[in-house]
C-alpha cells in the first residue's frame, strides 16, 4: 500500500504521507462516513479517501471518482468534519477507509457517523485504567490516561473528564492531554468507554486523578539606586519601583509565578558650592577650572546608600594678575604695574607703594617714581582679592643699557627676541612688544619670542625678568627694514636652437645681483645696471628649469623679492633634426608641420606644398618647414631616378580614383604579367602589398585612414610605375 506517494491524489498539492487504513464491508450500495478532526499536535489537519483496495492507484488526471478512489477529502482543519460519500458499491464486498495527515500532520480524530457499513458489535468491557501520574499540578503538560484491555472491534475510546465536564476521544486505549492552568484542584474521576460506530461498551471504567495547585514564590524585595533603573530580570523590563511577576516551571514541569517587589532609594538632593577665587586656575577635588561659571560635580557611589550623588559648583574669579616694569619716561625712572589679566567683576584696582619694610607709604598712584635702585613693595586691591609684590629693583633703564635683539630685521623675516644675559633660575619672563598698525602690545611669558613683521618701521620691546627677590627690565628698540628691490623672470620657451635669452626686470637701485639656479647648479650674476636685462642660457638636455633664487640692489639691507613666478622652463623642440625619407621615387619628410615648401637646391621656386613629393627627374631637392613651435627647418637630399623606371608611355587605368578601397585596374597588353604592388602612405610607410595576375583585375584594400597614398608597381621585366591614389 502507498506510504508516501501520489502527488495530486485528491486535487492539487495533496500527497500521501503517513496513512492509516480501516477495512469495512458494504451493507448498502451507498456509503457515507463522517470523520471529525479533533486536535493536531503537528501540522494543519487531515485528508481522507474511500478506496477499493490497498493497492489503489491515483485517478487519471487527479479526477475523482475513478475505479480505485471512490471519494476523497483533500484536507480539513481541526474542528471540521470530513464527509465521504461513495455510490454503486457491491454489498458484501470489502473496501478501505484511508486517513492521512495533510503534509505530514499528526492529529486525533473521531469517526462519528457511518451508514451502509457493517458495524462490528462490542461485546467486551474495559476493566482497568490509570492516570500517569496520579497527582498533577495546574498547567501540567503531557498528562497520560491509559485503559485496558484493548477492546476488539473498537474504533476508538471516549474519555469523560469530570473536572471540566468535557469529552475527548482517541483511537488507541491511551490518550495524552494538557491540564489547564486554571483547572480546579481536587480529586476527579476519569471515565472511559470503547466505541465502534454508534455502539459502545456497556459500563464506563473510572479511575481518579488529583489536581493540585502550585504556590507562588515571593522573591525577597530589593531596593535599588535611581540610576540603576532600567534593567532586565529574566527578559522582564524593570523600569522602576513596583511589583513584577514572572512565570517559571518547577522540576516537575508545573508552572508557578515568582513575584518580586522592587523599591528605589529616595533621589539624592544635589548640593551647591559657591566660591570666589583669587587665583586662576581654581582647583577643587583634584580638578582644574579655568573658566568662570557653573560646573557639575559627580560623586559615583558616594551617597549614604552607595548611590551616585551630584553637586553644582559655581566659580567666580576676582583675581588680579600683574607684573611691575621698570620704565624710563622723559629721563625719569618709574615702576609701572602692567595688568596681565583680571576677573570679570574687577573694574577698579587700588595701589599702595611702600618700602620693603612697610614702614613708609610712598604713594597711592599707579606708577611710582624712583630716584635710585632699591627694594619696593606694591599692595594692589581689586575689591575682593588683594596681593602684594615685593622686589629689589637694581637696574636703571634711563642710564643702563641692554639688548634683546642684535640683528637687523627685514619685512616678512622671522625675528627672535631673547635675553642673552644671566638670569636667575626659576625667574618669570614678561615681554611687551609693539604690534605694527595697532595701539595694543603683544604679551608673552616665554623666555624668548619669535615674530614676523609685514610692515616696515621702528618699534619698542621690553622684557621684565622677575626673580624671587629682584626684578630687572630690559628696554630696547628695533627697526623693520623695507624691501627695496623687486625682480621678475620671463619667460618659458620651447627652443628652436640650443640657447635662448631670459629677460629680467628690476625695480630698485642698480647695480643688481641675482642668483639663478638650474640643473647645473646656482649661478651668481652681478653688476646688472640695465632693466630689462637679457641673459643667455643654454641647455644640454631635453628640459631644464631656471629658478630666480634671490635678488639684491645697491646697498640693500634686505633681500629683494621676486614678482610672479620665480622660475621658467626651457625645453628643446621635439621635432629637431628633420629628415627626408626616399621610398622608391617618393620623397617624404616629418609630419605635423605647419607648412612644406619643396624646391630644387639652387632655386626658390616651390614645386610642392605637401609632406611628400615625387620628383620628375634626378637632382638635389630641399624642403623648408615650419613646426608647431614656430621653428623653421630646411633639409636637402640628392635624388636619382631609376634607370629602368617606366615612362608615361605605359597607360594604366584605375577606376574609381578617389576610391573607398575597392578599385579596378586595367593594363595594356604590352606589359609583362604578373605585377607586384606595394601601397605606401605619405610618410613612406608600407600599408599593404599584393600580386596582380590579370590585365583586368580588381583589388579590395583593407580599411585605411582617408588621405593620399602611393601604389608602386614592379612588372616582371623589372620596370617600375608609381600611381597616386586618394582613399576616401
Amino acid at each position: 500500500m502507498p506510504v508516501f506517494c501520489c502527488n495530486g491524489f485528491c486535487g492539487p498539492n495533496s500527497t500521501i504521507n503517513n496513512p492509516q487504513y480501516f477495512q469495512f464491508i458494504a451493507t448498502a450500495t451507498d456509503v457515507q462516513i463522517q470523520i471529525h478532526v479533533d486536535i493536531c499536535s503537528a501540522g494543519q489537519g487531515l485528508q481522507s479517501a474511500i478506496v477499493n483496495s490497498c493497492d489503489w492507484q491515483p485517478c487519471p488526471g487527479g479526477i475523482v471518482p475513478c475505479p480505485d478512489i471512490l471519494d476523497c477529502n483533500p484536507g480539513t482543519s481541526p474542528g471540521g468534519t470530513m464527509v465521504l460519500n461513495a455510490s454503486e458499491l457491491v454489498i458484501g464486498q470489502t473496501y478501505w477507509l484511508l486517513i492521512d495527515g495533510t503534509s505530514g500532520s499528526t492529529c486525533q480524530y473521531t469517526i462519528n457517523f457511518v451508514s451502509g457499513v457493517f458495524e462490528p458489535q462490542i461485546d467486551e468491557e474495559i476493566t482497568k485504567g490509570e492516570a500517569i501520574p496520579g497527582i498533577v499540578c495546574q498547567g501540567f503538560d503531557d498528562f497520560t490516561m491509559t485503559a485496558g484491555p484493548p477492546i476488539q472491534n473498537a474504533h476508538g475510546y471516549i474519555w469523560l473528564l469530570e473536572w471540566n465536564a468535557s469529552t475527548v476521544t482517541s483511537t488507541e486505549p491511551i490518550n495524552t492531554i494538557d491540564i489547564a492552568n486554571n483547572a480546579p484542584v481536587g480529586l476527579w474521576d476519569i471515565c472511559v468507554l470503547a466505541f465502534s460506530g454508534c455502539d459502545t461498551s456497556d459500563v464506563p471504567f473510572c479511575f481518579v486523578v488529583e489536581i493540585v495547585a502550585v504556590e507562588d514564590v515571593v522573591k525577597d524585595p530589593v531596593t535599588f539606586c535611581v540610576e540603576e533603573f532600567p534593567f532586565f530580570w529574566h527578559e522582564i523590563l524593570i523600569a522602576g519601583p513596583g511589583s513584577y511577576k514572572k512565570t517559571f516551571n518547577n522540576s516537575g514541569g508545573c508552572p508557578y509565578d515568582s513575584i518580586w517587589i522592587v523599591d528605589a532609594y529616595p533621589a539624592v538632593i544635589s548640593g551647591f558650592i559657591d566660591t570666589i577665587s583669587c587665583q586662576i586656575p581654581f582647583v577643587y577635588d583634584g580638578i582644574t577650572y579655568d573658566d568662570p561659571g557653573t560646573h557639575l560635580l559627580e560623586f559615583p557611589g558616594m551617597s549614604i546608600h552607595g548611590c551616585d550623588s551630584t553637586a553644582t559648583l559655581h566659580v567666580e574669579f576676582e583675581y588680579v594678575q600683574l607684573f611691575i616694569q621698570q620704565s624710563c619716561i622723559e629721563g625719569q625712572s618709574l615702576l609701572q604695574p602692567y595688568l596681565i589679566n583680571a576677573g570679570q567683576s574687577v573694574d577698579t584696582i587700588l595701589y599702595a607703594w611702600y618700602t620693603c619694610g612697610f614702614d613708609t607709604l610712598l604713594s597711592n598712584q599707579k606708577d611710582l617714581v624712583i630716584n635710585a635702585p632699591g627694594c619696593y613693595c606694591l599692595i594692589y586691591d581689586g575689591g575682593f582679592c588683594s596681593d602684594t609684590i615685593c622686589s629689589y629693583y637694581y637696574f636703571n633703564p634711563c642710564s643702563d643699557s641692554c639688548s634683546v635683539i642684535s640683528e637687523s630685521i627685514c619685512v616678512d623675516d622671522s625675528v627672535l627676541f631673547y635675553y642673552d644675559g644671566t638670569s636667575t633660575p626659576g625667574a618669570s619672563y614678561h615681554w611687551l612688544i609693539d604690534i605694527p598698525g595697532s595701539t595694543d602690545v603683544f604679551y608673552s611669558e616665554s623666555d624668548s619670542v619669535a615674530m614676523i613683521y609685514d610692515t616696515s618701521g621702528c618699534y619698542h620691546v621690553s622684557l621684565t625678568i622677575v626673580g624671587d627677590t629682584s626684578s630687572f627690565t630690559c628696554m630696547d628698540s628695533f627697526c623693520i627694514e623695507p624691501v627695496a628691490t623687486t625682480a621678475s623672470i620671463c619667460c618659458s620657451h620651447v627652443l628652436c636652437d640650443d640657447c635662448v635669452d631670459l629677460t629680467f626686470n628690476f625695480i630698485g637701485t642698480a647695480p643688481w645681483s641675482i642668483i639663478l639656479s638650474s640643473s647645473a647648479g646656482p649661478d651668481t650674476i652681478s653688476g646688472i645696471v640695465t632693466s630689462p636685462y637679457l641673459h643667455t642660457v643654454c641647455i644640454s638636455q631635453q628640459k631644464d628649469t631656471f629658478t630666480l633664487i634671490s635678488v639684491t640692489g645697491f646697498e640693500d639691507l634686505c633681500m629683494g623679492t621676486v614678482s610672479g613666478e620665480n622660475f621658467v622652463i626651457i625645453a628643446q623642440n621635439e621635432n629637431l633634426n628633420p629628415v627626408i625619407n626616399i621610398v622608391d621615387s617618393v620623397l617624404c619628410t616629418n609630419s605635423f608641420m605647419l607648412y612644406y615648401h619643396w624646391h630644387e637646391c639652387d632655386s626658390a621656386f616651390i614645386l610642392e606644398t605637401r609632406q611628400c613629393y615625387v620628383p620628375a627627374a634626378s637632382g638635389c631637392y630641399c624642403v623648408d618647414m615650419l613646426s608647431q613651435d614656430s621653428c623653421t627647418y630646411q633639409v636637402c637630399t640628392d635624388f636619382v631616378t631609376g634607370i629602368n623606371e617606366t615612362g608615361s608611355e605605359i597607360s594604366i587605368s584605375v577606376f574609381p580614383n578617389p576610391t573607398t578601397g575597392r578599385m579596378e585596374l586595367r593594363f595594356p597588353a604590352s606589359i609583362s604579367i604578373p605585377v607586384e604592388w606595394k601601397l605606401y602612405d605619405i610618410r613612406g610607410i608600407e600599408q599593404e602589398n599584393g600580386i596582380i595576375t590579370g590585365y583586368i583585375s580588381s583589388i579590395q584594400l583593407k580599411k585605411l585612414n582617408p588621405g593620399v597614398y602611393f601604389m608602386r608597381m614592379r612588372f616582371s621585366d623589372e620596370q617600375v610605375r608609381i600611381l597616386k591614389l586618394i582613399i576616401q
